[in-house]
């Protein structure tokens, strides 16, 4: 995936696609969060500080996410030197999925900063997507049509991932948002850095990572029956190679309802 990428001083690199750069945005950014400067135009509001601090910042009639990443653990300090910056590998991560027809939180910028020879900070800037979040809207909808519509595009969503082998850490419910549009349906994967792309993995274990991780953080959320559906649908949308290996390591195993 290309990104273009300009210079803001000798630390600073700044990378965007194909939108014109929002000087304006870039600016009150890094005067915000790096130079811990008071905001200029914009209203900055902390929203998260666990893996990344995360700000939703109100912005010249916008509003966008800000995910400010500074690692300083021994193991993530030495898998970054041979790899881009959190930040411009989530938003390569984002444009991808978004060519696979995944829909996805927009990125907007990427924002890299040197503070020593091998330490580099990095920002992602996502616009805001607006709706429900999964969880919140399952547990309003009681309509079984209603419910097996969302589990469908679900399962589809999966079979995409996985057939182009990427892993969802947390595919919880939480990290997805649903909106109506044109009368339709639509979900968006909104925790985008919880999700990686494993090409030099053979396609089994890629399978059995994301199965697993489904059991664990999502399916427990769904009835016996909307697990069944969600299979199915999952199967009948994964290209022929996969259907044999996907069909082993589901109905093989001992437990019932194909939980693993």
């Amino acid at each position: 995936m290309h990104l273009n990428k300009q210079q803001y001083n000798s630390k600073i690199q700044v990378y965007y696609g194909k939108c014109n750069l929002n000087r304006d945005l870039v600016e009150e950014i890094i005067q915000y969060v790096w130079m811990k400067q008071k905001a200029n135009k914009g209203n900055f509001k902390l929203v998260q500080d666990t893996k990344a601090n995360v700000y939703k910042l109100e912005f010249d009639h916008c509003t966008y996410y800000v995910k400010s990443y500074k690692f300083r653990a021994i193991g993530k300090f030495l898998k970054n030197l041979f790899r881009p910056a959190e930040a411009v590998r989530y938003y390569k991560t984002a444009l991808k999925l978004m060519q696979l027809d995944i829909e996805v939180a927009k990125p907007v910028l990427a924002l890299t900063c040197r503070k020593a020879l091998f330490l580099v900070d990095s920002i992602l800037v996502l616009e805001e997507v607006s709706g429900a979040d999964l969880s919140t809207y399952l547990n309003q909808v009681t309509t079984k049509k209603a419910r097996e519509i969302i589990i469908k595009k679900l399962a589809v969503i999966w079979s995409k991932l996985i057939h182009h082998k990427f892993l969802h850490l947390d595919p919880r419910l939480v990290n997805f948002i649903i909106y109506d549009k044109a009368d339709e349906v639509h979900i968006k994967l909104i925790d985008i850095d919880s999700v990686m792309r494993l090409s030099l993995l053979p396609f089994k274990m890629i399978l059995v990572k994301n199965l697993t991780r489904l059991n664990r953080r999502l399916l427990n959320e769904f009835t016996a029956f909307e697990i069944d559906l969600f299979f199915e649908e999952f199967i009948k949308n994964c290209q022929k190679e996969m259907k044999i290996n996907l069909l082993q390591e589901i109905y093989q195993r001992p437990s019932s309802h194909h939980r693993i």
